[in-house]
């Protein structure tokens, strides 16, 4: 029985040696062939290719048909056979020189039709001999007559000489706009200490909310917000931290900061005036607790831990470990069931190779039948319980000095099968195994 190839074979330029085409007693018939097919007829001693409907004798006569398959005009054209090609009726026959001698080129020398002219509207002549058309638009074609008056609106300005004090907005300015409208038209009005009051920009920079017990003469203008650029508790009672916004609804002089208690004395100013209209949450460092850490710190355990918006990712890095020496005893690894579990070199590898020499015993058989011997192995025996035929990768090799010989090879779920032209004694012949399931 023929090995099955089901692709085809690359030799790579090398020679195939000792080759023999397929012999058949006559012609083909009733099967299923491919374009290209060969044969060689051993009755009539041709070689015969399938051209893809017929078979066809390779080097033998052929028919030319001037007026197609049905017509009568056909001519048989035997080997040496010369075939003249002739000009005609506006057309001449002309061979090419040099590398193009076996080429033949038909040429027409009929006129090509008359040009073809346009009129009406739109007029213009098409010339065939430069396949080009030059159309023109009649006057008035297009008028504003042709439009309703009450969806036309007609403009005398000039857009061009007129067009020098067009602004059109940046995305900046667009930007500068739309965040105006949003903040409901707020009011910069500089940068401060928090744990101390004073400004650091801004019309202020320099003064302060307050000093100690002492009243200072800075307004907070209502609708006018304040940036914290420093950390700490705004009138020992507002706690901030370094990008935090404020605003005050009321306007007027600030409080005193309270002496004893978190309570204000009379002012104009009370604290439910305040708002943080914007606050900045801190993010953590490695020594501070915040949204999210973010360093990953150093480490060498082969675990590596990084934060990303406050999300902490764990890494196994092997190259972070010692180097180990000899086979492992100890892996790990998930079971069937899904669970983390340690196994050992052998359990890792126990079901996923075999080296099955072909002799006869527990769970390989041999069979001789029409000029072929099939050996069979049954997996669950010969190799272990729960392996699948079907998933494994087979390579036959010969026992005397181990090459790869190619043999046909079958599999089931539980078996693997494989057939040999001829007699393969006990020991000959041995199948490398790979589960890949």
């Amino acid at each position: 029985m023929a090995i099955n190839f089901v692709n085809s074979i690359d030799l790579n330029q090398n020679q195939l040696q000792n080759a023999v085409i397929q012999n058949v007693g006559s012609t083909p018939s009733g099967g299923t062939y491919v374009l290209g097919q060969a044969a060689y007829n051993t009755s009539s001693k041709d070689l015969i290719i399938y051209d893809g409907s017929t078979w066809e004798q390779v080097g033998g006569s052929f028919t030319l048909r001037a007026d197609g398959p049905s017509g009568a005009n056909s001519y048989v054209v035997n080997p040496g056979a010369v075939v003249d090609l002739l000009g005609g009726t506006n057309m001449s026959v002309a061979r090419g020189a040099g590398a193009a001698s076996n080429q033949f080129t038909i040429n027409t020398t009929a006129t090509p039709d008359q040009d073809v002219a346009l009129t009406g509207d739109v007029t213009g002549t098409l010339v065939l001999s430069s396949g080009e058309i030059a159309t023109t638009l009649s006057a008035g074609v297009v008028t504003t007559a042709k439009f309703a008056a009450t969806s036309l609106t007609i403009s005398t300005e000039d857009f061009v000489t007129n067009a020098f004090d067009t602004q059109i907005p940046t995305t900046k300015a667009v930007k500068l706009y739309v965040d105006d409208v949003v903040s409901g038209n707020l009011i910069f009005g500089g940068g401060f200490d928090a744990s101390t009051g004073t400004f650091d920009s801004g019309p202020d920079s320099g003064s302060q909310f307050y000093n100690a017990d002492t009243l200072q003469n800075i307004e907070a203008v209502s609708n006018e917000y304040y940036i914290a650029t420093e950390a700490g508790d705004l009138f020992n009672l507002i706690p901030l931290t370094v990008g935090d916004w404020v605003v005050n609804a009321s306007g007027g002089q600030l409080p005193l900061p309270p002496a004893t208690s978190k309570v204000y004395n009379s002012e104009s100013a009370v604290l439910a005036d305040w708002t943080i209209i914007q606050q900045s949450n801190e993010l953590a460092t490695l020594t501070s607790v915040g949204i999210g850490n973010v360093g990953a710190g150093t480490t060498t355990s082969g675990i590596d831990v990084s934060y990303n918006n406050g999300t902490a990712s764990l890494v196994l890095d092997a190259n972070e470990l010692g180097a180990g020496s000899g086979a492992p005893v100890t892996l790990i690894g998930t079971n069937s069931s899904g669970a983390t579990k340690k196994f050992t070199e052998s359990d890792v590898h126990s079901a996923r190779g075999k080296k099955i020499p072909l002799t006869t015993g527990t769970g390989i058989a041999s069979a001789a039948s029409g000029g072929i011997t099939t050996w069979t192995i049954a997996l669950s025996s010969a190799w272990q319980s729960g392996i699948t035929g079907t998933d494994c990768m087979v390579e036959v090799y010969k026992v005397s000095d181990a090459s790869t010989v190619y043999a046909e090879v079958a599999r089931t779920s539980t078996t693997i099968t494989v057939k040999f032209t001829g007699t393969a004694a006990s020991g000959t012949y041995g199948v490398l195994l790979q589960n890949v399931g």
